[in-house]
């Protein structure tokens, strides 16, 4: 059997972008949130430069995230 992990969005006492943007900061990544539900993060990797965006689609609770590399 498996075990599904159910969340009820009443319980959610944050915006899941709030999480993102928490992390950001306490990762020192350069963030901007331009729109409540939009979020983008520059994040800097040994290998690559990470350009991360973050959408919340509030209709069906979901996370839509995108990244580009920019490879030098």
């Amino acid at each position: 059997m498996t075990d599904l992990l159910i969340l009820d969005t009443d319980d959610r006492s944050e915006h899941p972008l709030d999480v993102v943007e928490r992390v950001a900061a306490l990762r020192d990544w350069s963030f901007d949130r331009a729109e409540h539900d939009e979020m983008s993060v520059a994040v800097r990797g040994a290998q690559a430069d990470y350009q991360v965006a973050f959408t919340w689609i509030e209709d069906v609770e979901a996370l839509h995230v995108a990244c580009a590399l920019d490879l030098r």
